[in-house]
């Protein structure tokens, strides 16, 4: 009798080994497939950006804006530069260089300073409104109305397209370049005025 219940714990103790084993290689497989799901994850840095003027958050997931995001910092930007009056002009264009890129910072700081001066010495206002607008990629398409005055006299009125590019570079979103374009002869693409023409060229 012993012996048959010897034999019979020990047949025991052998499954429940066995059993032990199965699940140890279960959980060992699970967490070598788990470790290559987390290196075969992208480990892009996402930002969850609120600006204050806004309602809802926008995001940054690696090297991918959010579309919407693009279009509001598009418009400001052109709001800034192209809504003023010779009283707030300073202030405007003094807040909208902190928004370049080093690689242009100093050229467009200086080059607006001379529109500046030109403006308040020339005692112009311009109103922009804008009418719509497209993103593609990091580039925002702004279709907006510019009316220029000197005084209360009307000198200028133009409806253009305003491409405004943008990179995202050392946790922050960065303007690198701005011209007037039209469309192609397709009309799904844009190609920039001539130097000299653009109005970005007039002030």
């Amino acid at each position: 009798m012993d012996r048959q219940k010897y034999a019979s714990f020990l047949q025991n103790a052998v499954f429940k080994r066995q059993v032990w084993m199965l699940i140890a290689a279960i959980m060992l497989m699970s967490n070598v497939l788990l470790s290559l799901k987390i290196l075969s994850t992208s480990t892009s840095e996402k930002t969850i950006i609120h600006p204050i003027s806004m309602s809802q958050d926008y995001v940054i997931d690696g090297d991918e804006v959010d579309p919407l995001y693009i279009n509001k910092l598009a418009i400001e930007f052109l709001q800034a530069r192209f809504l003023y009056t010779p009283k707030t002009v300073s202030k405007q264009f003094d807040e909208i260089v902190k928004h370049f890129h080093p690689a242009i910072y100093g050229e467009k700081k200086a080059e607006l300073a001379l529109y500046s001066a030109d403006i308040i010495r020339n005692n112009v206002t311009s109103v922009f409104f804008p009418m719509s607008a497209l993103v593609k990629d990091k580039t925002a398409y702004v279709e907006a109305n510019i009316t220029g005055y000197i005084g209360k006299k009307p000198i200028n009125d133009h409806i253009v397209t305003l491409a405004v590019e943008f990179r995202n570079t050392g946790g922050r979103i960065w303007i690198v370049n701005w011209q007037e374009v039209v469309p192609d002869y397709t009309g799904e693409n844009y190609i920039p005025v001539d130097s000299g023409k653009s109005i970005f060229e007039k002030g």
